[in-house]
Order: C-alpha cells, then structure tokens, then sequence
C-alpha cells in the first residue's frame, strides 16, 4: 500500500472517514480537513471522491519544532523513494501551509531541503514556474505532513457562479446518499448545480433538478442539455408535479433564510415525504442555526433521522443531515 496525505472541506471530517472507510481505504489518522491513509488505489482513483482537495504523496511527518528551519531539519528525507509516474517534468519547487494559510519563509529556511530534493531525485528548482510541488502542512496541533502533491480536485470550483455549493461539500452529500444505478435521485432547490454537478458523476437511472431563479435554470439547461437522464423545471419546488413514492433519494441545499426569506420547513418536509419511496433517503444541508427546528420536523412528519454531521459553508456553521422516510408513514394529501 502506498500512504498519502490529503485535505478536506473543513467541518467534514466524521463524513469523509466514514466514506474511505467503507471504500476499504484505510484512515490512519485524521483531524479536521487533513487525513492520513493507506490504499493500492492511485491518485486519480482517490481524486474521484470528489470531496478531496488535494492528494499528496507523504514522504515523511513530524512535529513544528519551534521555526520552519528546525522543522526541516528533522525531517527524514533521503531513503524516501518516489516512482518516477508521480513526477511531472523535471523542475520543483516548495511551499508551506501553517494552519490553514500558505505562507513564505526566508530562502535560507528552505535551502537545505530543497538541495536535498534536488539531489535525491534529480530534480530542478524553479520556484516561479509550474512544475512538481512538494508541501509542508503544518497544522494548529503542530503535526507537520511533507508531501509531494499529486492532484488538485480544487481547481473544479473555480467556475463557480455566486452562491453556488462548493464541490466538496456537495461531494460529500452525494457521497453519503450511495446512490445506486437504478435510482431516481432529485434537487428542488438546485440553483446554479453545485450538488447535481456531484450527481452526475455517478450511476442513477434520472435526476430531476428544479429551481425558482429564471438564471440558473438557463444555466442548468445550458449545462445538461445533452444529457437526456436530467429532467429540470422551471419554478417553485410546490408546484412541481411529482408522482408519489417515485423518488429514491433527495439530495439537496434548501434557502435557509438566513439574509432574507427562508423556507417553510413543514411545507418543505411535507413534500419530501410524499415524494419519496418508503426507506427513501434525504440527505440536506442547513443552517446550524435551523438544524433542531428541522431534525424535530423531520420526526415529527415520518422520518428516521440517521446523522447530522456538522461542517463549515463559505465560513458559517451548517448540518448536513441524513434520514429516511419511515416505510409505515401514512401519507397525507
């Protein structure tokens, strides 16, 4: 097995073990956003999670040991032997992250290590250009990875318009739905398709996808337009025409009405449920700030709520909850 280190939407990090975990990915250590893991799977096959930020190669671990230079100096280098495959041209560079943020050092603090770098895998130094970057993560806990970076699943988020869910978090939603081939998955409130774009990635049988926003459904049919399993409408999640039980799973990011006008959480929960199959999933992010008043609505209307996991959006606080609609509800008109 090949060990690697890689980084996560932060507030993730009970989801993100649960999934390697179940993908037979073993989680040697993990902390908020960071993990540790150990698989014979390459690094485009981790990248394909979706959740993942970044994947690097870990060539060795330490502790911050007061200055970047100490640091450096303890690290355990020269045995450390990486395929060829992994590199990509011939030049390198190295930068540093200390909790959260990347940051520079003096050249001297680095000057060691890099003539280490440069001698043991032949290697040349061009800290301008775009080539091989090797990592130091020091984290708030002082646990320092040093890597070499494989993949950059980041870079998907660039293109995303104004409010739009970041990747990874919708990543994560879609992850934890195990959506299987045959579904009938569903977004009704799907703005600009932060968690469709997660959706589609995998196998499902139809994906309906909805919102009120004239923009954004110009855009999603732009988007998907030759794809002829997506369904989008166009207007209120109400007054969508959905059979019954015909729905496997709802994967979805509600307006949580925090700046302006929210959503009714019991008119919204109403029709989840009758949309679903019995034992169908919902899995929906929300407000911390409207997580108890949903996860008690959401009871109360015949569903079985799994987990709620806390997570960070843009920087506010949220929930992603998992649950299922109880086979013996009795729906209602």
């Amino acid at each position: 097995m090949t060990r690697y280190f890689i980084t996560f939407p932060t507030g993730t990090s009970d989801i993100v073990q649960k999934v390697l975990t179940e993908n037979h990915i073993a989680v040697e250590e993990i902390s908020d956003g960071i993990a540790v893991i150990a698989t014979d799977k390459k690094p485009r096959d981790i990248e394909e999670f979706g959740f993942i930020t970044h994947v690097y190669l870990l060539i060795a671990q330490t502790i911050f040991n007061d200055s970047i230079e100490k640091t450096v100096d303890s690290l355990k280098t020269e045995s450390f032997r990486i395929p060829a495959s992994f590199f990509r041209g011939r030049n390198f560079k190295v930068r540093v992250s200390y909790k959260g943020q990347t940051v520079s050092f003096d050249k001297e603090a680095l000057d060691g290590l890099e003539k280490r770098i440069a001698h043991n895998y032949k290697l040349r130094l061009d800290p301008e250009g775009k080539c091989n970057e090797f990592w130091f993560y020091i984290r708030e806990n002082k646990n320092t990875y040093f890597g070499l970076k494989l993949t950059d699943t980041k870079a998907r988020d660039i293109a995303r318009k104004k409010g739009q869910l970041q990747s990874g978090i919708g990543a994560v939603m879609v992850s934890m739905a195990k959506i299987q081939p045959s579904a009938v998955v569903m977004d009704p409130f799907c703005g600009s398709g932060g968690i469709s774009d997660e959706i589609i990635r995998v196998p499902f049988k139809q994906l309906i996808i909805s919102d009120i926003n004239d923009g954004a459904v110009r855009l999603l049919k732009k988007k998907y337009s030759s794809n002829a399993k997506v369904k989008i409408r166009h207007g209120d999640y109400r007054s969508l025409s959905i059979p019954r039980d015909s729905v496997d799973c709802i994967i979805t990011d509600p307006p949580w009405g925090e700046f302006g006008k929210g959503i009714d959480l019991q008119e919204m929960t109403h029709s989840f449920r009758m949309w679903l199959k019995p034992n169908g999933k919902l899995i929906i992010l929300i407000s911390i700030n409207l997580h108890e008043e949903l996860v008690r609505t959401l009871k109360l209307s015949g569903f079985k709520v799994l987990n709620a996991y806390g997570t960070l959006v843009g920087g506010n606080k949220a929930k992603i909850i998992e649950a299922r609609k109880c086979p013996h509800e009795l729906l209602t008109p």
